[in-house]
């Protein structure tokens, strides 16, 4: 529960399903499973990712990056191994795997392939 309350939007849904259970007139003495009423107040968002170069990337990258405005964007998603979901192309890369993609050696973005 204390990563609730760190995060604005879970706090969102916790008082959208306690408003909910006291507006259907729920007592007190029946159970109340706020983990069940939290998972069904909504979809949960996934983390977008922009890429923002410096000075020095857009430099060098700028060009490549506005020849497709999809190269720029990506989602978080939960994998370990392979948690960005890239929008340019659809498939899912390493941080590492994904500067591969990109023209260059990887330094511009502070990583060596």
């Amino acid at each position: 529960m204390t990563s609730t309350f760190a995060n604005e939007e879970r706090c969102a849904r916790l008082v959208a399903a306690v408003l909910g259970v006291l507006e259907r007139g729920t007592g007190p003495d029946s159970p109340m499973n706020l983990k069940a009423l939290m998972e069904g107040t909504g979809p949960k968002r996934q983390r977008r990712l922009v890429h923002a170069p410096s000075t020095v990337e857009e430099l060098a990258i700028g060009a490549w990056l506005d020849e497709d405005p999809r190269r720029r964007r990506a989602t978080w998603v939960n994998d370990r191994r392979t948690p960005i979901l890239w929008e340019a192309d659809g498939k899912r890369y390493s941080p590492t795997g994904l500067v591969a993609q990109m023209p260059g050696d990887g330094t511009l973005v502070g990583l060596r392939t």
